[in-house]
């Protein structure tokens, strides 16, 4: 059962609408529908079972890269140099998520592309920027040997 609570909204002035959701009467646990307990959407999809340890190591990955404090906030400024690096790894971090690997065919090549955009003399962390490349290169292999996926998808993520 959803119902409405107020609060505070952030500036102390306004008030914040927020849903939240109860347990209905008598019903034991979270409250999380039968139909969303199901297989990650990647083990579905990728015509083979999917390897623990390479979805752990990405899962991983994906922790560490959205982990509060391992990014630089200014680092999400539209107008600093790695926003479009940091906005295409979140976007395929949400598309692991939904299991859409076509669409993250894409955001891997343009998040590998960004990388090498980057200019000489660029402050960002050097920690960052290993974890992404590796991430890149790790899911960039995990896509490469998925069967779903078309040659099309496949040739963009081939080395020049």
């Amino acid at each position: 059962m959803w119902r409405k609570r107020s609060g505070p909204g952030t500036d102390g002035n306004l008030g914040a609408v927020v849903l939240s959701r109860r347990a209905a009467p008598g019903r034991v646990g979270s409250g999380v529908p039968p139909s969303l307990l199901r297989p990650h959407p990647i083990r579905q999809i990728v015509g083979r079972t999917v390897d623990d340890h390479s979805r752990t190591s990405i899962e991983g990955y994906h922790k560490r890269l959205n982990a509060d404090g391992f990014i630089d906030g200014k680092y999400y400024r539209r107008n600093h140099v790695a926003y479009p690096l940091v906005t295409s790894v979140n976007h395929t971090i949400a598309l692991w998520q939904s299991g859409n690997l076509v669409a993250m065919c894409g955001f891997v090549r343009r998040a590998m592309e960004e990388v090498d955009r980057l200019p000489n003399g660029h402050d960002l962390d050097p920690a960052f920027l290993h974890a992404v490349s590796s991430y890149l290169s790790e899911l960039r292999t995990f896509l490469l040997e998925a069967q779903s996926i078309d040659d099309a998808c496949r040739q963009g993520l081939r080395s020049p």
